[in-house]
């Protein structure tokens, strides 16, 4: 299932279901929290860091 969440929503502001590691990115580039705290609680670390390099 998370496959399936990762592939469906690539790329794709507009999807209404993003998956953690997204959505804690996200949270971090809008200093809502702090990125080691994101970190831990990130399913995924690969997925969370390549998150963050997205724009």
């Amino acid at each position: 299932m998370y496959s399936q969440l990762q592939t469906k929503t690539r790329d794709r502001p507009d999807e209404k279901m993003i998956t953690m590691e997204s959505h804690l990115a996200r949270l971090v580039k809008a200093d809502k929290i702090d990125l080691l705290e994101a970190q831990k609680w990130a399913n995924n670390v690969k997925c969370f860091i390549d998150a963050m390099k997205r724009g």
